[in-house]
């Protein structure tokens, strides 16, 4: 920093919430506001593409959402290209890629995809965009949209409930409000306690917040377990029940197919 900003009066203007630090993690994803100048966009089988807001990103796969009045005819199981666009870069990017999600509301429609050739993924990434296609310890997963993965969450000085957006034994993801995650701001670890679904388990584990990324529309906020912060009794069945999910979208990816087949 230069050395006139350190005189500068401390009333400073109020910096927007929430804040944007830098992402920390090792296990989270990286989002769209650490895209770094690049846009992206969903192609359709006809090679129409579809400017899409990055909510999650991985070597494994995305979660993308459009405004719901701009939202192109989308269904499970349907196979897409997701196209990276970059003024510093002469290539453009692009993962061809497989829908295994979709959820709509009045406002938005969301969708989590999984990259079908990650080889080919990777032979297209140089240094500036392999910074963006985080690699993960642990593969995270949605939890089933009928039902809703409540968390707890306390720290000193504050607490809030709040839903899982996705989850990995590694950690996990929830999507606030602005106003709620503004209570977070300065806050470097929390308590998580949450039944894992489908048991009867409850997980009472440290994490650190590993990053706070405003969107559109709120803020992802990204928590982080620590190892010694007594997630290590529950980290096996929290494992089980990834893979259990990833079966369960790998079946439903294989009905889809059987039916537009």
């Amino acid at each position: 920093m230069l050395p006139f900003f350190r005189k500068k009066p401390k009333d400073k203007p109020e910096p927007p919430p929430p804040p944007r630090p830098e992402d920390r993690r090792g296990h989270y994803r990286v989002q769209r506001t650490n895209l770094q100048g690049m846009t992206a966009r969903l192609l359709d089988s006809r090679g129409i593409g579809h400017p899409c807001e990055v909510l999650d990103l991985s070597l494994g796969g995305a979660a993308i959402s459009f405004p719901a009045v701009k939202a192109p005819a989308i269904c499970r199981g349907q196979e897409v290209t997701l196209e990276f666009q970059s003024m510093a870069r002469e290539r453009d990017v692009r993962g061809r890629a497989r829908i295994v999600v979709v959820v709509a509301d009045s406002q938005r429609v969301r969708c989590g995809i999984m990259f079908t050739e990650t080889g080919a993924l990777l032979e297209q990434l140089d240094a500036y965009h392999a910074r963006l296609f985080n690699r993960r310890r642990y593969p995270r997963v949605l939890p089933d949209l009928r039902t809703r993965l409540a968390l707890q969450l306390t720290w000193e000085g504050g607490s809030m409930e709040a839903r899982a957006h996705d989850i990995s034994a590694g950690g996990v993801g929830l999507g606030l409000s602005r106003e709620a995650a503004s209570e977070l701001a300065g806050v470097e670890q929390i308590q998580v306690r949450f039944v894992i679904p489908g048991t009867k388990q409850e997980v009472e584990a440290a994490a650190r917040v590993a990053c706070l990324r405003a969107l559109t529309r709120g803020v992802m906020v990204g928590l982080e377990f620590l190892d010694d912060g007594g997630i290590a009794p529950h980290r096996a069945l929290l494992e089980t029940f990834v893979e259990e999910r990833i079966n369960q979208i790998s079946q439903w990816n294989a009905a889809a197919e059987r039916k537009t087949g």
